[in-house]
């Protein structure tokens, strides 16, 4: 049933603005080539509506952005229906039709899953989620099972090696332990057969080469070339594979960012343990169902129902314009029950004032939602959006060419969701609304309040840059989006040092900027009536403040920053996505003679 005219959802996209002089501007819109002159203030305030809106709700948003409007919501409103007749604005009812079309592309048979376990010095908590596979079941689904092992001591990855052969005696389904002698074996062939590339290889696979670093990449990458052709399903080594219901639930789904989680804080993993309600299904097979499929298909199955105009409500406009009914869901992820694994627990910043007022009537508090770390962290219903985040337990769909992970350093997830967001600018990544248990075996108290708000920018910083300035053309292939994205790395080690470190600072001097006044319009908008949380806010200005004085404050004279260092791994790293393809190609071969 068609939303009545008021309540209808509306967002301006996809226009190209043409300055024509005396203060006009042509708007052109690219999907219909329709055309309209407007005065150039309406021009620059229709930029702000990328969302789907009510008019009404977008002429609220002018007033409120434009002093110069006086409050006349009913001339902004009376703008904006004019510009909505003249087909400037793309409609959520015409989007959701095009979105709900059958899918012409929809492959017959989906490729095989093949389950990854990456784990790194923990035996025990190796040995516990082995059993849990086992306990669910259904192994015969998957094509391959495999244990990466990424151990620094010898004794761990011996007993994980013994770990994986008792449950191998006990089961017919295999599991293929992948430890050090056969990553050995496959840098080795993979030198071997094209040492043209060394360097690119070296890169991304010696784990030699990063001893003393934290490589979570590497094992991923590992993940990747013994995947070429199949879906798959990479778990960290501390979750059970168990699939819970979330504590807040909706019906339906809806389009976002990756960054509209929601949480609820408990008192302790013990407590979570005794009220947790499992959903019945296999996680695994749930990713399985949704990984590789259409975003047509997509939508049938999480949607239980006919699409409608609230699944758009507030999303944006330009992400739901560059996909299709057509588009793959290339990355699924699944929400975390107990620890929520970010590094920094301060990321409770940006949750929603519902999830903030749950934390604070909680009987721990504020300070015990962040000493803790037991909580469930994911959506009340599943989420469609265009980058990846984090998630323990993550499905890809590699029989499309994915992008390497970079192999160490925080923010590997991140930069790995972008990048594939540029080779594939049509692709989906689905987030599914269950969660899986996430519980660390070793202490992880020095992740509490007390921890600085402003960490270590990581991966994340790079992330972004790359996202806001990687100029993808139209109907490039994936080929020439995987050079350009190479070109992009190799541009930092062809830069001066000064100019290296100048974008640094000028990168991370935004970002705080933008940290900083997101939490002061949390500060001076929230309606949580708790001085805990005003303090913890006023915290977090002051340090980033804090921060921001030191980035202006470095000179690349006196700076600690090793720049030549970054710069040669910015160079590598382009040499290893330029020898990408080949080498993915170069692993199938020996990948055929462990599995």
């Amino acid at each position: 049933m068609p939303a009545s005219e008021d309540q209808e959802l509306f967002a301006f996209t996809n226009c190209e603005l043409l300055d024509k002089g005396n203060n006009t501007t042509l708007i052109k819109n690219l999907s219909n080539n329709k055309e309209l002159l407007v005065q150039h203030e309406v021009a620059v305030a229709l930029t702000h509506l990328s969302n789907f809106k009510t008019l009404e709700q977008h002429s609220f948003d002018l007033i409120n952005i434009f002093p110069q409007l006086k409050g006349d919501l009913k001339g902004a409103s009376t703008v904006l229906k004019s510009v909505r007749d003249a087909q400037m604005m793309v409609s959520a009812d015409m989007t959701i039709r095009n979105l709900q079309k059958e899918s012409g592309s929809r492959r017959a048979l989906l490729p095989s899953t093949r389950v990854f376990i990456i784990t790194c010095d923990r035996p025990p908590a190796l040995h516990r989620l082995l059993d849990s596979i086992h306990t669910a079941g259904q192994l015969e689904r998957h094509d391959s099972i495999f244990v990466i092992d990424n151990s620094r001591h010898t004794k761990n990855s011996s007993e994980n090696q013994k770990i994986v052969d008792t449950i191998n005696r006990g089961s017919e389904k295999g599991i293929i332990y992948f430890g050090a002698s056969l990553q050995d074996k496959l840098l080795k062939t993979l030198l071997d057969s094209i040492p043209e590339e060394e360097i690119g290889i070296r890169f991304l696979l010696d784990s030699e080469k990063w001893s003393f670093e934290s490589s979570y990449g590497l094992s991923r990458n590992l993940c990747l070339l013994l995947s070429v052709g199949y879906r798959a399903l990479i778990l960290d080594d501390d979750i059970l594979c168990e699939a819970i219901k979330p504590p807040l639930s909706s019906s339906g789904l809806f389009f976002g960012d990756g960054s509209n989680r929601k949480a609820v804080f408990y008192q302790s993993r013990d407590q979570m343990q005794e009220i947790r309600v499992q959903t019945g299904f296999n996680p695994l097979i749930a990713h399985s169902k949704i990984l590789g499929e259409s975003t047509s298909k997509a939508l049938s199955l999480l949607q239980h129902g006919s699409l409608n105009q609230n699944a758009l409500n507030g999303s944006n406009a330009a992400f739901l314009s560059s996909i299709s009914a057509d588009s793959p869901i290339l990355i699924s992820q699944c929400g975390s029950w107990g620890d929520p694994g970010t590094h920094n627990p301060h990321w409770i910043l940006n949750l929603d004032e519902a999830s903030v007022t749950k934390i604070m009537e909680s009987p721990g508090g504020l300070s015990g939602a962040l000493n803790n770390r037991a909580c469930w962290v994911g959506y009340d219903r599943a989420c469609l959006s265009k980058n990846a985040n984090i998630s323990q337990l993550t499905g890809l769909d590699n029989s499309y060419l994915l992008p390497p992970y970079f192999p160490i350093y925080r923010g590997e997830d991140s930069l790995f969701g972008t990048m594939t967001t540029c080779l594939h600018p049509n692709s989906v990544v689905a987030n599914l609304n269950w969660a899986v248990p996430h519980f660390p075996i070793e202490d992880r108290k020095e992740r509490d309040a007390k921890s600085p708000i402003v960490g270590d920018p990581g991966l994340g910083l790079l992330s972004r840059h790359l996202s806001d300035n990687l100029e993808l053309k139209a109907q490039a292939t994936v080929d020439n989006n995987l050079k350009l994205i190479s070109k992009y790395f190799s541009t930092y080690s062809e830069k001066s040092k000064k100019e290296v470190f100048d974008l640094f600072k000028s990168e991370r001097s935004k970002r705080l900027n933008e940290a900083s006044a997101n939490l002061r319009i949390r500060l001076t908008s929230s309606n949580i009536n708790s001085r805990s949380w005003i303090k913890y806010l006023e915290r977090g200005i002051e340090e980033i403040e804090t921060a921001i004085k030191n980035v202006d404050l470095l000179n690349y004279e006196d700076s600690e920053i090793n720049v030549l260092h970054y710069q040669k791994f910015a160079s590598d790293f382009s040499s290893s996505l330029s020898a990408w393809e080949l080498i993915r190609h170069e692993s199938k071969s020996f990948t055929s003679t462990v599995c």
